[in-house]
């Protein structure tokens, strides 16, 4: 059996990459590597948020509130996200220099990949509740569009990210069961179990052609995003080429900065230059979040609704 184990403080950009880069290690050496696009966004979520439920208690006892205590929660919950968004460096330092800890284990069988991510917080029993309405919530969608415009609890975000890790699930074949948690008073731990011999070739084949017979049903995407797709695609352009068709776009602009200055990525210091932000996500970064952009615009286009916004 084939493990490796990581621990850290709290989830910026290092510790995203270091996660990313051992998870595919364990699907290259099994000839798995489409799945990585997949799971990677999976245990992004998974793991940002353990590390979140963590710098979530450091709040509320700078704060001087009680957890405990529904008033006191729902009070603390209307102020820490803005908190750990425009503080985001100090919050990191804080968990750092005190106790708070996310370890994320891979153990590879012959048959079954396991993901085990822990934080050293438990669930208070709203956000228990919370969760297992967003999951039961999501297992009924039929799909993306159905999620977005499904109206999320706003509390602590849209609810977007857990109904999405449910349908990302459902696209490899599996259920909400291969998504497992457990909660003692001083830990949570999510885990993920993915059997290696998941998808055949003859099943990938069939879902290929599926998504084949499909495309002359699905809109096309506005001029410059094709164009910037076919930017981030070809290895012999640069950033300077990219920025400038970014820059034909002002909402697209508003959510790579938006993203590069989140927490996510954990910067000492604020972004504001739509060339410097497209040099630090990156082309595989870019890809995912153009692609989502355009994804997300289409579907508020065709079904006239609010985007998305938050996590779960």
């Amino acid at each position: 059996m084939n493990s490796k184990s990581l621990s850290f403080p709290y989830f910026g950009t290092k510790q995203r990459l270091e996660t990313e880069a051992a998870l595919e290690s364990f699907l290259s050496s099994r000839g798995k590597s489409w799945l990585s696009l997949s799971l990677s966004y999976i245990l992004n979520e998974l793991v940002s948020n353990a590390a979140k439920a963590n710098l979530k208690r450091l709040f509320f006892q700078n704060s001087g509130l009680d957890i405990k205590d529904p008033k006191a929660y729902a009070t603390g919950m209307l102020n820490f996200k803005e908190a750990l968004s425009s503080e985001t460096e100090t919050y990191f330092k804080l968990a750092a220099q005190g106790d708070s800890l996310v370890n994320v284990d891979f153990e590879e069988t012959p048959d079954l990949l396991a993901i085990t991510i822990k934080n050293n917080s438990g669930l208070e029993p709203q956000e228990i509740k919370r969760i297992e309405e967003k999951i039961a919530t999501a297992v009924h969608f039929a799909g993306l569009q159905d999620l977005m415009l499904q109206t999320m609890d706003e509390t602590e975000g849209a609810g977007f990210g857990l109904a999405s890790i449910i349908l990302m699930l459902r696209k490899m074949g599996l259920d909400e069961t291969a998504l497992q948690l457990t909660t003692t008073p001083q830990l949570t731990t999510f885990q993920i179990k993915v059997p290696l011999s998941i998808l055949s070739e003859t099943e990938q084949e069939t879902i290929a052609d599926a998504i084949l017979s499909e495309i002359n049903v699905i809109p096309q995407f506005p001029e410059h995003i094709t164009r910037l797709q076919s930017l981030l695609s070809n290895p012999e352009s640069n950033f300077q080429e990219i920025s400038a068709i970014i820059r034909r776009d002002p909402a697209l602009i508003t959510d790579i900065l938006k993203a590069v200055n989140s927490a996510a990525y954990g910067l000492p210091k604020p972004i504001a230059n739509i060339l410097d932000a497209v040099k630090y996500i990156g082309i595989k970064g870019l890809q995912n979040l153009v692609l989502g952009y355009a994804s997300q615009n289409l579907l508020m286009h065709k079904y006239k609704m609010k985007p998305a916004t938050g996590h779960w």
